[in-house]
């Protein structure tokens, strides 16, 4: 009886690995699709932020040029500054949205490699729990 007890149990503590692998895959799939997914919103998030910035430009610009032209004076002198000036921030904008891109890629990948690992970790596991459990069977009943 109690060698069945002691097989059944060693058995069940290597499927347990096995299973807790399963599951530790799932977990950083999932982890990697949330990586994606807070990759995606916040790429959209900077997009849009950027886009306001330049709409906001757009009327001071437009503001600016009504009333210079009103006021008898070219709108134009000066607006090279401004633009150099939208030039710099639509460059940072474009740096965070493709930092926010790469970010979110290699944190996704990581996951996958984890996800991966977790099945392999779990088997290797298994297997040296069965090989434990034959030694010890070994030892204690010759």
């Amino acid at each position: 009886l109690m060698d069945g007890i002691f097989g059944a149990t060693s058995i069940l503590s290597s499927l347990q690995s096995l299973k807790q692998g399963d599951i530790l895959k799932n977990q950083y799939e999932i982890e990697s699709l949330q990586a994606l997914t807070k990759m995606e919103m916040d790429s959209y998030n900077a997009t849009v932020k950027s886009m306001e910035r330049f709409d906001k430009l757009r009327r001071i610009q437009a503001a600016n040029l009504a009333k210079s032209y009103s006021g008898g004076v070219n709108g134009l002198d000066g607006s090279a500054l401004l633009k150099q000036e939208y030039g710099k921030d639509a460059k940072i904008d474009q740096f965070n949205i493709d930092n926010i891109a790469t970010t979110g890629k290699i944190n996704a990948s990581i996951l996958k490699t984890a996800a991966k690992d977790a099945v392999t970790t779990s088997r290797i596991d298994a297997g040296v729990k069965l090989g434990e459990a034959a030694y010890s069977y070994k030892k204690l009943y010759g």
